[in-house]
């Protein structure tokens, strides 16, 4: 997996059930990219199972702000702040630059940016070595919620129609 950061804005680190997957934020060469980027940082939390070569990966965001760098006079530092989504995400943004030439606005640079690439980089990696992955934590227990929530408006609609059609409402 290291192998295949590299060259990348990503860092990987151990952790006690796999690794993460992260924007590297202290390396410098990447700040000028960053600075262009939407404001958040996935961090990929990937949990490896080798009995059953799987991969569960949790997508966190964190808000990715630029402030004052108390130690270097008029840089910038970048700051990941306390705002978190967990689960499976996925953002795209497009930055474009444009210039005024006489009465028309021209386009002159186009960059997007995609949060889940982190996520490609694994899916690709574990595919490579024949893992599969399965859904995360945060993922299933999102499913379930959403499920039980289409559940309840469906038996609503049902009940109200039942109600209606019983002259309840007249």
């Amino acid at each position: 997996m290291r192998r295949r950061a590299e060259g990348t804005p990503y860092v990987v680190t151990e952790t006690e059930s796999g690794f993460d997957v992260s924007l590297a934020v202290e390396d410098e060469q990447w700040w000028p990219l960053l600075r262009r980027a939407d404001a958040s940082a996935m961090t990929h939390h990937v949990a490896v199972d080798e009995g059953q070569e799987t991969v569960r990966i949790t997508d966190v965001v964190r808000t990715l702000t630029w402030r004052p760098d108390p130690r270097r006079r008029g840089e910038m530092e970048p700051v990941l702040s306390a705002g978190v989504a967990a689960g499976r995400l996925t953002g795209r943004s497009v930055s474009r630059t444009y210039q005024l030439e006489g009465w028309r606005l021209h386009q002159v640079a186009e960059e997007t940016t995609d949060l889940s690439g982190g996520r490609t980089i694994v899916r690709e990696v574990a595919r490579d070595q024949g893992w599969l992955e399965r859904r995360g934590a945060a993922e299933r227990i999102g499913l379930v919620v959403g499920l039980v929530g289409a559940v309840g408006a469906v038996v609503t609609v049902v009940a109200l129609l039942v109600v209606w059609w019983s002259g309840g409402f007249g």
